[in-house]
Parts: C-alpha cells; structure tokens; sequence
C-alpha cells in the first residue's frame, strides 16, 4: 500500500488566498461536448487487464502477471482513501469521451490547451448527470471521494510497447490533481477541475487505442457485470463465435481476491441474469479433468431487439413487450441503436424507456399501423402520454 501520508492534490479555490478564479466564460464550457453528441470510448489497454477494484471495499494490491510474463499490472491502494474501482472509472470514460470528440470535431485549439495543461473544467451536475447519477448532496461526494481514489491509486505497468523488442515499466495515478472551487456565502459549487495523468492521456489522443462502448453502460451496476461487459466489447465484438476463457484465467484478468470458488459462483449469478449489452454469456462445465470455461459471443440482432425493453431496468410492461418483439422482431428494430436510445433519454429524462417502450409496442398492435419513422413515432408517443398525465392532475 502506499503511505496515507501521498494525498491527492486537490484544492478549495475559494479559500486560497489571492487565488484566481477560473476563467469561467471559457473554461467551464470549454471541454463539455453535449451529452447526445458524446460517444462514449474506453482504452483498448485497461479493458481486458485488473486496473480497478470490482467491488467498492478492497484494500489489497492487484498483482498480475500475463501467461507469458511479458505484461504486469500492479495496482496499490491508498491507505486513506483505498483503491480506485471500476465505478470510479467512470469518471475516466467520460473524460477520455470529451477529449475523443474534441479530436473528432477538429478541435486544434482546444487539443493544444489539453496538451499542454492536461485539465478538463466541468460543472459536477454536468458530469454526475453524464454517467447516470443522481445530483444530490450525498452524490457529489462521493465523486469527491472518487476523485481522491482516482488521484491516490498508484499503478506500474509496462503494459504500452513502444518498440516492437522494447517495453517500458511506468509508474502513475489516475489522475494528477483535481479542485472545486466553492462559493463561501452560498457552499454551492462553483466549478470542478481533473488533471489527467499523461499516461491515460496519451491512451486517449492515441485514437487507435479506443474502443467504442454501449451507451447504456454507466447503467450496468455490478462490478464483474461491467467487467464482463469490458471483456466482452474487447474480445468477442464481431466475432459470431465469441470468445471463451478457463475459469483460472478469468480470475487472474479480474484481478480478483476472491477465492476461485466464490469467483466461479459470482460469474454464475451474473450469467443466470442473461445477456449484457449485446452479448450473450455462456457456462461451460469441463468435463472429467477439464476447466470450467465461459464463452462471451455477440447476440444476434433480434436477440439484441428483445434486449431493448430490460435495458432501462425492467418493469411491469416488459413481458408484454418481448412477446410483441418476438411476434415482430424488426418492427422496431431500430431503436434498439446506441445513438437513438442517447437521442430518446436526452429529449425525455427521467421517463421510464422500458415502460413507455412496452405501451407504445402494445398501442400500435392494437392499432395494427406500422409508424414510418420509429424514433419520431415513440418519441411522440412519450410526449403525448406525458401530457395526458399532467391533464389528469
């Protein structure tokens, strides 16, 4: 572990003394992309490798080696303030997303600041609403406590090759520093700044290293469910076989300090709950002296269609709406597109998609039409349902 003397660097502007406020007019604004227009990306390199805690209470090291010894991992937590998760890493997707679409959209000016400070300035309700959290008191703490995890946790890696005979060993947090500045009269937030590790940043202005990620996995809750979901997107993306793994090396990529036994049962709950964002799970026993083995593969599309209706948590029409898919299957296909689903929860938040998805399937098949733009016709069928509701009050 290292010492809990190694604290992150994070500061209160407003109680600094002389200190300049940010330049709010651009900074603020400067790096946050839309949300509808934010394509969420993850580094190729952290995907399949134990860089984060699955569960939210570790306190020991990760020590991982690969099978042929070549790539090492070692995770050590902070005695204060203990290991950066895979929640946490949130926080990391999304600003690697922001500075992808600064790349994307040409942003030289800005790139070249990014470069050279490092530092994205954001407002905290911005980027807790961007992973699928909530905005309240309680919630932005918990990002400050992220953030102390995320620029506390020392990794060494030798993971990146920087010549076809060479690697080189590195050592880093996640984060550099962070800071908020605070209004004194009010306690409000004024403003929230991250200062990006070079090693991840370099993972991210190096757009080959990026892997395009479901829009729905900030909603995924458990540890090894996303985890899997990682894996998955890493390995088995189109790939109509998939992919397969032995217990034993399921357990080392997990980094897990679970007993195999308590691992394999773990991963048993999480296959028994079905798919994960695209991808279908399946449990292989070994047979006599054989390893029990997983085996990840992509579902069909009109397997990933009857997937549409339990991605916003499932609730009391989705039995209805998978018997109308299945009667159906590429009626409404469409929305099931990652771009589409980020259209509707940005034009209708806080509206249950998964509800109002089954109503609007079991509306048109008792009408017996078939809509010619899908998108535009649920999109009304939403707004209509909630006008209907305010009337009623």
């Amino acid at each position: 572990m290292t010492d809990d003397t190694s604290t992150p660097q994070h500061v209160d502007m407003s109680n600094s003394e002389g200190a300049t406020d940010y330049p709010r007019a651009r900074q603020l604004d400067f790096f946050i992309a839309p949300l509808a227009d934010l394509g969420l990306r993850d580094q190729r390199d952290t995907m399949e490798r134990p860089f984060f805690a699955l569960s939210k209470s570790r306190k020991t090291s990760i020590v991982y080696t690969s099978p042929k010894g070549d790539v090492t991992v070692e995770v050590s937590p902070n005695v204060k303030h203990g290991m950066a998760t895979i929640w946490d890493f949130d926080i990391l997707i999304w600003a690697g997303s922001q500075v992808n679409a600064m790349i994307e959209r040409g942003d030289r000016e800005r790139l070249e600041e990014l470069q050279r400070s490092k530092t994205l300035y954001f407002q905290p309700a911005d980027l807790l609403r961007a992973i699928d959290r909530n905005t309240g008191g309680k919630d932005r703490e918990e990002l400050r406590a992220a953030l102390d995890r995320l620029a506390s946790t020392y990794v060494k890696t030798n993971i990146r090759q920087h010549h076809q005979n060479r690697r080189r060993d590195g050592g880093f947090t996640w984060l550099d520093a962070w800071d908020e500045e605070t209004d004194t009269k009010t306690g409000h937030s004024r403003g929230m700044s991250i200062t990006l590790s070079q090693w991840f940043l370099m993972g991210v202005l190096n757009q080959k290293m990026l892997l395009a990620m479901d829009a729905d996995y900030f909603r995924l809750t458990g540890g090894y469910e996303r985890w899997l979901y990682r894996i998955a997107r890493k390995h088995a993306h189109g790939s109509p076989e998939g992919w397969t793994f032995t217990l034993t090396t399921l357990h080392k990529k997990s980094g897990s300090d679970q007993a195999k036994a308590h691992f394999k049962r773990d991963i048993k709950r999480v296959i028994a709950r079905g798919p994960i964002l695209g991808y279908g799970l399946e449990w292989i026993e070994g047979e006599k002296k054989e390893e029990p083995r997983l085996r990840i593969y992509p579902l069909a599309e009109s397997d990933r269609i009857q997937q549409l209706a339990s991605v916003h948590a499932q609730k009391r029409r989705t039995k209805d709406a998978d018997a109308a898919l299945m009667a159906e299957p590429g009626r409404f296909g469409e929305l099931i597109h990652p771009e589409k689903l980020r259209f509707l929860t940005t034009q209708h938040p806080g509206v249950d998609l998964a509800d109002m998805f089954g109503r609007f399937v079991l509306w048109n098949g008792k009408r017996g039409t078939q809509p010619r733009d899908v998108l535009a016709a649920f999109s009304g069928f939403i707004r209509e349902h909630q006008t209907r509701q305010r009337t009623a009050r």
